[in-house]
């Protein structure tokens, strides 16, 4: 796991943690072990803990929370590990009464909370007389995943809709905890009070809580595993992170909190990263893209099948719930389909439908420099990669003496490596390309860049007209609709009838109450006209240099080229406090306009949801953004901390925490502004979840119907 601690903060370092206290609880139950799964933690778990690890502390079986036939007679412990949740709270009731009361007879059940139970929860399992079933009822404190060396997710799903429709703050509780432990327990972090500038009312909530003096989650205990661990890191890695010198030099931690609500656009386009249109194209099963399910390439077909007839004869008597988590070195693949377009997939053959599971990460050489690359810039360099590994390889045939043997050999595992990865992603990259040159693909980009440059997004769209007539997805319709909603100021009574008409006929009326949800969310907004009778987004567009139609995608300036033509407003956000803030760093665009904010004329009002009351101007997201003027005079926020600026050098780490999701487009773009030749940030980002267009609409949907 080298790769998790390449960076100055040292994530390798928090997996540690939790691993250690999913073994300390193994540890304290003596005997067979069978451990029951909610669907949900299993994928974050696999990041943390492998699976053989299990098995050796008397792990004997795992199973989903979901499965109806589990023998349990080998086992003492039945461990139940889900997260805090009214849905799962009903499933482990079925669960339990599934079985005869004779199963659970001489046994022990455990239950824990991933990361952190809620009284309300506690009450439920009384409500259903479940308490009492249970020998005992912890935490286990996972609320911190570290995907790469420079990214964490909490893995908390639809926190957006929690806010907005659910009124339920408890994802804001268990983020300002999960910052609280961070800023405490790290070395690199703990020794300097950061400063801290938030941006939207869930954001500024946080905030208050890590104000707190009486909020202290980061214990002394914790504090103590984390040193052990790090010292472990310095003896398993030559890049010391924990003794003095590291941390002897001036060094500044700023945290930029922010909600998604700043930024309702952006995770409704198109990504056109090559790690974003993975997700885009074959979508994310679990996490982070460690685990993403491909459909194959014709030429590797023949080798990858004779490998299925092996696999699966090992796999058939496997109950691992972590089964499609595999290394890098120990590619599965599984039988049944892959996740993807359904249309996409019918042009592949019955024969070619063989799917490889792969583990993708910084660890992977070849996806570590391609995955914040625009698309169009990835084949030419695995063309030229390609050409660089054929001359590496043809330098056996130069080699004469036995010195010069050993160097090759020494250095064969790691050629070998390259090329399976290699050809991996050689063949991702054609699958990718055959899914957007088709006539959908680009009929989807141009309708995006319509609305962006606010072309008819004040009349109905023939485009989605179209795509409601043949009936395709209600996710892609849906994600269309909010976008003209966002760039027009919301839509016009009429034309917002005439959609809601077509949708119910065409999909249904239970959608109904799924539009209703998009319209409490902001996300779908009747038009109100303003008084300059001006488009608010246009001059937000000019205000924030939005777009940038002369973008490099090959050898980019601008982090625009994320989205090709459109730079993410909510990383455009954090280069203005960056670039305002702290004078010893350039990062400002040229393009960049001082105009003072426009997003006071986007004045749509709230409705009387507590996260928006505190908001001293109720329009659509965006009083809480700062201007130009606002940040230089240095009323960036009335909760901001400690903002002076300092002449003098300071290495300065920037943690840029995201509260309803980050896209994979947005987590590159920042990458790119944070890594840029002209700024000395170390830098961490933080997200409740990874998301993009399609979870982000799904989230609305009203599944128990």
């Amino acid at each position: 796991m080298s790769y998790l601690n390449s960076g100055r903060i040292n994530t390798w370092a928090i997996k540690e943690i939790l691993k250690r206290d999913i073994l300390d609880i193994l540890d304290h139950l003596n005997g067979p072990k069978i451990i029951i799964w909610d669907e949900n933690v299993i994928a974050s778990i696999s990041l943390i803990i492998e699976y053989q690890i299990l098995k050796d502390n008397d792990v004997i079986h795992m199973y989903s929370l979901k499965e109806q036939s589990v023998p349990m007679e080998s086992a003492k412990h039945i461990i139940f590990i889900i997260k805090p949740d009214l849905n799962n709270i009903n499933s482990l009731y079925f669960f339990i009464n599934s079985f005869q009361k004779k199963n659970f007879n001489h046994k022990e059940l455990h239950l824990l909370w991933v990361p952190k139970n809620f009284v309300l929860y506690d009450e439920k399992l009384k409500e259903l007389d479940l308490y009492t079933i249970f020998t005992s009822i912890g935490n286990l404190g996972a609320d911190l995943f570290p995907f790469d060396s420079d990214l964490i997710s909490m893995e908390i799903l639809g926190v957006y809709k929690d806010l907005i429709l659910e009124y339920d703050p408890f994802s804001l509780y268990l983020s300002g905890r999960a910052l609280n432990k961070l800023l405490k327990i790290h070395p690199l972090l703990c020794n300097t009070k950061p400063k801290i500038i938030s941006k939207g009312v869930a954001a500024k909530k946080v905030h208050e809580l890590l104000k707190d003096p009486n909020f202290q989650d980061a214990n002394e205990k914790i504090n103590k595993a984390f040193q052990e661990t790090l010292s472990l890191s310095n003896d398993l890695s030559s890049k010391p992170y924990s003794s003095s010198a590291s941390y002897s030099s001036p060094n500044t931690t700023t945290l930029i909190i922010l909600d998604r609500s700043v930024d309702l656009l952006t995770p409704l386009l198109t990504q056109l990263t090559y790690e974003g249109l993975i997700d885009e194209i074959f979508g994310i099963k679990g996490t982070y893209l460690t685990r993403v399910m491909l459909p194959l390439s014709r030429c590797l077909l023949k080798y990858f099948k004779a490998s299925q007839s092996t696999k699966n004869n090992q796999a058939s008597t496997s109950t691992n719930p972590f089964s499609d988590s595999v290394d890098e070195d120990d590619q599965q693949i599984p039988e049944g389909g892959g996740i993807g377009d359904s249309n996409f997939a019918n042009t592949e053959s019955e024969n070619n439908k063989a799917i490889k599971t792969l583990s993708l990460n910084s660890r992977d050489e070849i996806f570590g420099e391609t995955r914040d690359k625009n698309f169009n810039a990835v084949g030419s360099y695995l063309s030229i990669k390609a050409k660089n590994l054929a001359s590496q390889f043809e330098e056996r045939h130069n080699v004469k003496t036995v010195s010069e043997v050993k160097g090759f050999v020494s250095k064969l595992p790691y050629l070998q490596n390259i090329r399976s990865h290699l050809t991996n992603h050689t063949t991702i990259a054609e699958v990718i390309k055959e899914r957007i040159d088709s006539d959908e693909f680009r009929d989807i980009l141009k309708a995006e860049q319509e609305f962006l440059f606010c072309v008819g997004t004040d009349k109905i769209n023939t485009y989605i007209e179209d795509c409601i007539a043949r009936k395709e997805s209600l996710t892609k319709v849906l994600r269309l609709l909010c976008a003209q909603s966002f760039v027009n100021n919301g839509l016009k009574t009429k034309v917002l009838e005439q959609y809601s008409r077509d949708i119910f006929q065409t999909y249904g009326y239970v959608h109904m109450l799924t539009l209703n949800n998009l319209k409490e969310c902001k996300m779908l907004v009747n038009y109100i006209p303003d008084s300059t009778n001006k488009r608010p987004f246009s001059a937000l567009v000019k205000s924030y240099n939005l777009i940038v139609e002369k973008t490099d995608e090959k050898l980019p300036h601008d982090f625009s080229y994320v989205y090709s033509i459109y730079a993410p407003l909510s990383v455009r956000i954090v280069q203005k406090i960056l670039s305002t803030n702290f004078k010893e760093t350039h990062i400002a665009n040229k393009g960049m306009s001082q105009k003072n904010s426009s997003f006071a004329s986007l004045n749509i009002e709230y409705n009387k949801n507590p996260f928006f009351l505190e908001e001293d101007n109720k329009s659509i997201n965006h009083s809480s953004i700062p201007d130009s003027g606002s940040v230089r005079s240095g009323s960036v926020d009335n909760n901001s901390l400690d903002l002076n600026e300092s002449s003098s050098y300071q290495q300065n780490t920037i943690i840029v925490f995201m509260i309803g999701g980050l896209t994979l487009a947005e987590i590159s773009a920042l990458r790119f502004l944070l890594k840029s030749e002209e700024s000395s940030y170390d830098y961490l980002i933080i997200t409740t979840e990874i998301i993009n267009g399609k979870t982000w609409i799904d989230y609305m949907y009203e599944h128990y119907l």
